[in-house]
């Protein structure tokens, strides 16, 4: 199981890598999410595809919850964007 985390820089851009993800993943694998939330507010999606969670959050929300320290004993994979 993976968990990706991202940040998004307003509730706008939240929404819209929601959005890229899940038309990425339906093309890619034909699949939708199982679950989502928080698309209306724009701070915080969750998009589950069962073995993959997709965090999407606004930088203040990520650093508050801090994810990453929570799940500290996962394996972390680095991925820079081109």
């Amino acid at each position: 199981d993976y968990f990706v985390i991202v940040t998004g820089f307003s509730r706008v851009q939240v929404r819209a890598i929601s959005q890229w993800i899940e038309q990425q993943v339906e093309e890619a694998w034909n699949r939708l999410p199982v679950r989502t939330a928080g698309k209306a507010e724009g701070i915080w999606i969750l998009q589950d595809y069962g073995d993959v969670i997709v965090h999407i959050l606004l930088p203040e929300e990520r650093k508050f919850y801090n994810l990453e320290a929570f799940w500290g004993h996962a394996e972390q994979i680095e991925f820079q964007a081109s």
